[in-house]
């Protein structure tokens, strides 16, 4: 009996040390101090058990003296660790809470010292079982034993009270319930080897038991508790099932082998084996292989669609490694899109919609607009009447601040709908300050402002950058300037950044602001500057005009050229607006004086215009007649006779039996394009290394160049092609041999060259300053329709005639191209239309009909991208413009 009774005590010690150890592992994350105070429990009581077991087995009383020992300080920390489990939890002050711990802590030092002294038990042996009976001498050790229990006893039930008491969760009043019971269930297996030695009688060990019930008791009991919400462990479970997301795990064969409440209803219950990804989304091997091969190495996100094509969701997957870094299983998380996606692609229609509103009734107001304008200008002409040309300047005058309006609205759809690109060239510094000076100047004189200016003369010659869209920040700040400065000044400043040197080929900061001596803002409306629409004090300003965009657009653009606009300003007493912009240097020659510069520039412009190589072997590319026409036009200005095709395959057969020292190469044809076309050359060794291929394309955006260098070429040229950049692309690429002229030639070159540069381009210019002069078209009627003679006839290299024979043929195109273009419309073949309205495009661009080429561009972006709702939106508006112009072109003809 009393061996089977010693064997249970060592049982149940084990049980009570499994058990404490378990919970602190299940438990290390959650639970705080519990999990240590439990397994704590579990520690003191097998070492209770244990200690009294093996006294029970022993026969040596001098090894059962020191078991004891142990055992005594089993009890002792067993009890302690109850003390401070519940004095943390009871809500006692901290100071109270130090002091009753440091109080039986020094007690149970000073019980076990003299608990623990020898000979306070005599032990016996009672058959095969070691035991022991109270020795008399001790009697006070063992009162004071009996105390120490006593008291200990009673703090733990006064401290479980003032838990129980403020505490009002009911699983915690449970918890304590079952502590308390556990207790009187220790106090209660004690009884008998703590009494009946003190009666005389053998001690029956049962001490050890009533811990390792009590252990097991309190380990119940906080199992219980944890299963609450309190452990987080068990909050992930439940989460995992009610959270409203998809969670599936799946194994290293891509089989789901876990998956919430959620998932489980996009699943096949009838189905027999494991399920996979593509049960649940419409997707295929390729993509699940992709899926599972990034998750290995970051968290992979995409956006799917459910397997019925009717939900979106947006997906996460990442694979759970071991501790030696490999994949075990992956997670996957999935969450309902469709609502966000349809609210977002309703919004996005809604501002596609407003940008092309705006971007068409900007270009539909643009033409009537241009043409009252032109009728005007001719009644100013015209008219010797003092009254009507008073009111035709009115006319003018608020013509010309609608068209600014209209403009305006026209730049904020461009930047709304991410079509304003950023397009760098080479430009004269001086012309670009007189122009920007030139245009304020007599707006500033009419209201009496005085404009002052501090134009660094360090400032370099040339520069390469965007200078239409930085002279157009630039004079949106000038003009504001100007428009809310009532009296006083005007300042505007450019200059160097730093002492650093300016060198060619670097980028140089330029410091610009306008500085006004006009009303000032207000703190409170600083942060409204920017605002689209949004119009300062608008009682105050009501008469001043302006639609409340010249501000969103200056921050607009200069954010697409890297810089910011920053803005001081005190009320009623002025502001300044300034940026700083990297450019890059072509000349690092000092400007100096400005405006003597550009004077000495004008005069010299034609001599530097052009070169003279007669021997130069160019090729021109181009499917347009025109704009071949217009490149051989260009080109006999620099005494070169080039050859042209009109296609990618003539071009090959051409290279196939003869060489160039100079291929000018269109990149948007049809069948085989530019790009293309010199895959092939090369592919077939056509090229010799001293040749040199230049792609010519009207796609000036930001990044092109280097796109188009990377596909072989070695350098680009803009269309409308500009004379000054391809001569100075022929000057850099052109052989010497090309510049040798004959001897038999020389004299008629030097003649013709010097008639083409001086009187022809000087008679040219008074002709065209007096109107048709002589020429097929009546100039005004061309401006009046919207024609912006001025602009075109610069790529034409100042030639009248050409540009007139030009303009004729793309008048008598029409019919021609708008059939084609209809044609391929019906087809729906997009990269066929995007070939041609590209050309159209370029022709507009060309001519200065930039309402009908900025129309092209929209239709062929369009195109390229195979929107084809856009397009066929689209296409009748600008071909409707297209025959409004060319019917204006014919009709200025002259009879």
């Amino acid at each position: 009996m009393w061996i089977l009774s010693n064997c249970i005590l060592f049982i149940m010690g084990t049980v009570s040390a499994i058990m404490g150890m378990s919970f602190y592992m299940r438990n290390r994350d959650t639970s705080g101090n519990m999990r240590i105070y439990i397994l704590l429990y579990g520690i003191f009581a097998a070492l209770w058990c244990m200690s009294y077991a093996l006294i029970g087995v022993i026969d040596n009383f001098d090894v059962c003296e020191l078991l004891r020992k142990p055992g005594i300080l089993a009890v002792q920390a067993f009890l302690l660790t109850e003390l401070f489990l519940v004095t943390e939890s009871s809500g006692v002050r901290r100071l109270t809470r130090i002091l009753t711990r440091l109080l039986l802590v020094g007690f149970s030092v000073v019980d076990f010292y003299f608990f623990s002294m020898e000979g306070l038990d005599i032990f016996v042996k009672k058959g095969s079982w070691t035991t022991w009976h109270a020795n008399p001498e001790f009697q006070i050790n063992r009162n004071l034993h009996t105390v120490f229990v006593v008291v200990m006893f009673l703090v733990l039930f006064v401290h479980w009270i003032l838990w129980y008491r403020k505490t009002e969760l009911k699983r915690m009043k449970r918890f304590l319930m079952i502590l308390c019971i556990a207790n009187f269930g220790l106090i209660a297996f004690c009884l008998p080897d703590t009494f009946m030695p003190m009666l005389g009688l053998p001690s029956v060990s049962t001490s050890g038991f009533g811990a390792a019930v009590c252990t097991i008791v309190v380990w119940y009991g906080a199992t219980q508790l944890n299963s609450f919400d309190i452990r987080m462990g068990n909050i992930t479970e439940k989460l995992f099932e009610f959270i409203d997301a998809g969670i599936i795990v799946f194994n290293t064969d891509r089989e789901m082998v876990m998956e919430n409440r959620y998932s489980r209803q996009f699943l096949d219950s009838t189905k027999d084996g494991a399920e996979s990804i593509t049960d649940i989304f419409d997707v295929d091997e390729d993509t699940v292989r992709d899926m599972f091969l990034k998750s290995l190495d970051e968290v992979y996100v995409a956006r799917l669609w459910s397997k019925r094509g009717n939900r979106a969701y947006s997906v996460s997957m990442s694979a759970i490694k071991d501790n030696f870094g490999d994949p075990f299983c992956f997670l996957c998380a999935f969450f309902d899109m469709t609502k966000e996606i349809d609210v977002a692609r309703k919004l996005e229609m809604a501002s596609n919609a407003k940008s092309r509103f705006l971007a068409q009734m900007s270009h539909e107001i643009r033409t009537p607009i241009n043409a009252v304008l032109g009728m005007n200008e001719m009644i100013l002409r015209e008219s010797k009447d003092k009254a009507i040309i008073e009111y035709a300047e009115n006319i003018d005058s608020a013509g010309t601040t609608l068209l600014a309006l209209i403009n305006s609205i026209l730049d904020f759809s461009k930047i709304e709908d991410g079509k304003m690109d950023i397009v760098p060239v080479k430009y004269d510094t001086a012309s670009f300050v007189n122009d920007l000076v030139n245009s304020i100047a007599q707006r500033a004189e009419a209201k009496g402002l005085e404009l002052k200016l501090e134009i660094d003369s360090e400032l370099p010659s040339s520069l390469y950058g965007d200078d239409v869209r930085f002279a157009q920040v630039i004079m949106n700040l000038l003009t504001n300037a100007v428009k809310y400065t009532e009296r006083g000044s005007v300042t505007f400043t450019m200059r160097v950044v730093g002492e650093k040197a300016v060198k060619k080929d670097e980028d140089v900061s330029i410091f610009v602001s306008v500085a006004d001596t006009g009303m000032g803002i207000k703190k409170e409306d600083m942060d409204k500057l920017a605002v689209s629409f949004e119009r300062l004090e608008e009682r105050k300003n009501r008469n001043i005009e302006g639609t409340g965009l010249g501000i969103s657009i200056v921050t607009s653009l200069l954010n697409l050229m890297g810089s910011r606009l920053r803005v001081e300003s005190t009320y009623n007493v002025g502001s300044t607006f300034s940026f700083t912009i990297d450019q890059k240097v072509v000349d690092d020659t000092p400007m100096g004086d400005y405006s003597a510069n550009v004077a000495r520039m004008r005069s010299t412009k034609k001599v530097e215009e052009t070169i003279s190589a007669p021997s130069a072997k160019v090729l021109v590319v181009d499917d347009n007649d025109m704009n071949l026409k217009v490149a051989m036009n260009l080109l006999k200005l620099c005494d070169i006779k080039p050859d042209t095709a009109s296609s990618g395959m003539r071009a090959i057969e051409l290279m196939e039996k003869k060489t160039y020292d100079v291929v000018l190469l269109d990149h948007m044809m049809p069948q085989m394009d530019g790009v293309e076309t010199l895959a092939t050359l090369k592919a077939r060794s056509l090229i010799p290394p001293e040749c040199r291929v230049i792609v010519l394309t009207a796609n000036a955006v930001v990044g092109a160049k280097e796109k188009y260098i990377e596909a072989g070429f070695d350098d680009y040229l803009s269309k409308p092609i500009s004379l000054k950049e391809m001569v100075e692309a022929l000057k850099k690429y052109l052989p010497g041999s090309a510049f040798a002229v004959p001897e038999e030639s020389a004299l008629a070159g030097n003649e013709r060259t010097e008639t083409k540069t001086g009187e022809s381009d000087a008679s040219q210019a008074e002709q065209r300053e007096e109107g048709s002069g002589g020429y097929p078209y009546d100039m005004d009627k061309l401006k009046a329709a919207g024609i912006d003679v001025d602009a075109g006839i610069v790529y034409f290299a100042d030639n009248m005639e050409l540009f007139c024979e030009m303009l004729g043929e793309y008048a008598d195109s029409y019919e021609k191209k708008a059939g084609q273009l209809g044609e391929k419309l019906e087809q729906k073949d997009w990269r066929g239309y995007s070939v041609l309205i590209h050309a159209l495009k370029s022709n507009s661009k060309t001519f200065g009909i930039s309402g009908l080429s900025e129309m092209a561009l929209a239709l062929e972006l369009a195109a390229k991208e195979d929107k084809g709702d856009f397009v066929t939106e689209n296409h009748a508006a600008a071909m409707e413009e297209y025959k409004r112009i060319t019917d204006s072109i014919k009709a200025a003809r002259s009879v």
